[in-house]
């Protein structure tokens, strides 16, 4: 069988010597040995025969190209195909968050600040005694360890915190209750303030070990002896394969007095319903110095 694209048998321009003139005989599959003087066929031919035999020349050479042209690209048919690139700068979709349910409020974002370098240091206050920062007072949670520093909170200037640990399920994971001073550069209204705070919670070092996002928060204007306040009540989803929770529970209230901000943050595992009724007891304790 003939090569696909082979011309087919007859007399052609000598390949070996194309300006002598002379004709080669083409079987189909080789060439012959017997070669002519030019006149198109062993024996000679007419004018007519040689236009005829021009137009198979010209026809020839565009069976050729068409050939070459079609064993290119079934050369690159048959390589390796190529490889889809999967390093790729951003997730290809959104993460399956199991906690997360309607907000009463759209979640904050981050403004840009999420301050996390104190700027002032305060004294260690006394061993199981009330902390304050500012104006704010907080009283002492029973049964919980403390006051440690704690410099983690997003924005903060000064920070103590009350804490306990949640045992072998969750390692190196406790509840936690903290007052602090603010930074003067992160304060503006009182909600304003505690709804960033919030929105830079989830990215902060205190959940660096998890991954966290806030699933659904609840911003209320309270008052503590008079002094008006913010309270922003808030989930927050956690994922884990090391901890035995889901979730965070979150409470931020913020109060301004003399031109100091003062917070106070409780975070407990939405699990622990004790641990959430202590810090439900100590925020309801919370003081304004006159």
């Amino acid at each position: 069988m003939s090569t696909p694209g082979s011309p087919p048998p007859g007399w052609y321009p000598d390949p070996a010597d194309p300006a002598s003139g002379r004709l080669r005989h083409w079987d189909g599959a080789a060439w012959g040995q017997q070669t002519s003087g030019g006149q198109g066929t062993p024996g000679g031919g007419s004018p007519g025969g040689q236009g005829r035999r021009l137009a198979w020349v010209v026809a020839v050479i565009a069976v050729l190209v068409l050939a070459v042209i079609t064993v290119v690209l079934l050369g690159r048919g048959r390589g390796t195909p190529d490889v889809e690139d999967t390093n790729t700068a951003a997730a290809s979709g959104t993460p399956w968050d199991e906690m997360s349910s309607p907000s009463p409020s759209a979640s904050p974002s981050p403004s840009g600040l999420c301050l996390t370098q104190m700027s002032a240091t305060d004294a260690t206050p006394a061993r199981n005694r009330p902390l304050t920062a500012g104006r704010l007072t907080m009283p002492v949670p029973d049964g919980w360890s403390g006051p440690i520093r704690e410099s983690r909170v997003p924005n903060s200037d000064t920070g103590w915190a009350y804490y306990t640990r949640l045992g072998i399920d969750m390692p190196n994971w406790v509840a936690q209750q903290t007052i602090g001073t603010l930074r003067p550069e992160a304060v503006t209204t009182t909600e304003e303030t505690a709804l960033e705070m919030l929105a830079c919670l989830p990215g902060s070092v205190l959940y660096q070990s998890v991954t966290a996002a806030i699933a659904e928060h609840q911003t209320t204007s309270i008052s503590i002896d008079g002094v008006p306040a913010t309270q922003v009540d808030a989930t927050l989803s956690i994922k884990s394969d090391k901890l035995a929770t889901e979730a965070s529970m979150i409470r931020i209230i913020v109060v301004a007095v003399a031109g100091t901000a003062s917070f106070y943050l409780s975070a407990v595992p939405a699990e622990r319903t004790d641990l959430l009724a202590v810090a439900d007891r100590t925020a309801a304790g919370l003081s304004v110095a006159g």
